[in-house]
């Protein structure tokens, strides 16, 4: 009987210890939202967007999704901000996957390296350091339209799969902008440029990604 409350007694002190753990790690993790730590964006359990050949800026390919044409920086994009990233040097190529069925993880090789820039927590009680603005492409109105839609903290790629939406976007004529499953979207990373501020000096992008979404992520 005693060895059964030793045994008892030990598991409520691991799981006071786990949630201290979580308490002050957290809030030192740079992430704008508590779900992307202690996420492991190389989970083996994913539920990765179709990804077509088409993961060029500047292309002639056509799209083998029966979706719109491919994303071309020269001719059918209107930026809604940052317009100066189409110009600005493609160093990394970008994964996009979706793991765990609520998370969206943009992967490229500068996450750890790109230097960083302090902002607002969205809390207002604190800063955080991001070095990243991962972008959407959506087609509307027979173009594409590019915007960001959320901050990347250094070694943190992955975001809630429902921050893909108008209301992070915040420009028209996405405001209200809801993706769909099975609507063919472009994923890009570039250095720190949402709302036109390019706070690191800083200027680097990937290239743009071809996904199909998988599911309605509201």
């Amino acid at each position: 009987m005693q060895r059964v409350e030793v045994l008892e007694m030990e598991s409520i002190k691991t799981l006071l210890r786990v949630g201290v753990l979580l308490v002050l790690v957290v809030p030192l993790s740079g992430c704008s939202d508590f779900w992307c730590w202690p996420f492991d964006c190389s989970a083996s359990k994913s539920s990765s967007g179709v990804e077509d050949s088409t993961s060029t800026t500047s292309t002639t390919t056509a799209p083998t999704d029966g979706g719109p044409p491919a994303l071309d920086f020269n001719k059918n994009v209107v930026w809604l901000e940052g317009a100066v990233v189409a110009d600005w040097p493609e160093t990394h190529k970008l994964t996009v996957s979706f793991p765990q069925d609520w998370f969206i993880c943009l992967n490229w090789g500068g996450t750890d390296t790109w230097p960083s820039a302090e902002i607002m927590h969205t809390s207002g009680t604190k800063t955080i350091k991001v070095n990243a603005n991962p972008w959407v492409f959506v087609w509307h109105d027979n173009k594409w339209y590019g915007s960001t839609w959320e901050w990347l903290a250094p070694g943190k790629p992955c975001k809630a799969a429902s921050a893909v939406a108008g209301d992070h976007i915040k420009k028209n004529p996405l405001k209200d902008w809801d993706g769909a499953e099975g609507e063919v979207v472009y994923f890009m990373v570039s250095s720190v440029i949402r709302h036109n501020n390019n706070r690191t000096n800083y200027q680097a992008r990937t290239d743009a990604v071809r996904i199909v979404l998988p599911k309605d992520y509201d």
